[in-house]
């Protein structure tokens, strides 16, 4: 016989389903969005609207793990909170490269002001943007590749 503090008749949730309804709940309230959707997938995190879609934690989770999934739902929702759509539309430039620029500016922008305002998402963004540019790196070049090397002359 096993003891267990469970009650009989129900189910046993994942391990990962504590941090799922934590994270869900503050992207909502830094948001300020109650009725948004989030769900946690293995695509790529996105979001489109009120739908958010964050990377699906693994199963033996660690601190950076946690804080790059942080930083995920932190940037998403200081998006929500702190952007605006239309003032956004006005401004943007014409051609696609500098309108790939400006979006990136103003996510920088986004992500600075709620990093200014609540300190622990500073470390939680720095950890998804590395996360995010190690991965980069890593898909950027192949292992065969030769690597360039610059020379400086001398004078």
């Amino acid at each position: 016989m096993t003891l267990s503090n469970r009650k009989p008749g129900t189910t046993k949730e994942a391990p990962a389903e504590p941090l799922k309804r934590a994270i869900s709940g503050a992207m909502k309230a830094i948001a300020r969005k109650p009725e948004m959707e989030i769900v946690f997938a293995a695509d790529k995190p996105s979001l489109v609207g009120d739908r958010a879609r964050l990377p699906e934690p693994p199963r033996k989770l660690t601190v950076q793990d946690v804080a790059i999934l942080r930083g995920h739902s932190d940037s998403m929702a200081l998006r929500l909170a702190c952007h605006d759509a239309a003032v956004h539309r006005r401004a943007a430039p014409e051609g696609d490269a500098a309108r790939a620029v400006f979006d990136a500016v103003e996510q920088s922008r986004v992500e600075c002001v709620g990093s200014r305002r609540m300190a622990g998402m500073a470390g939680n963004i720095t950890a998804m943007l590395e996360d995010r540019y190690h991965r980069g790196a890593a898909t950027r070049r192949s292992p065969t590749a030769p690597t360039r090397r610059w020379r400086t002359r001398s004078p």
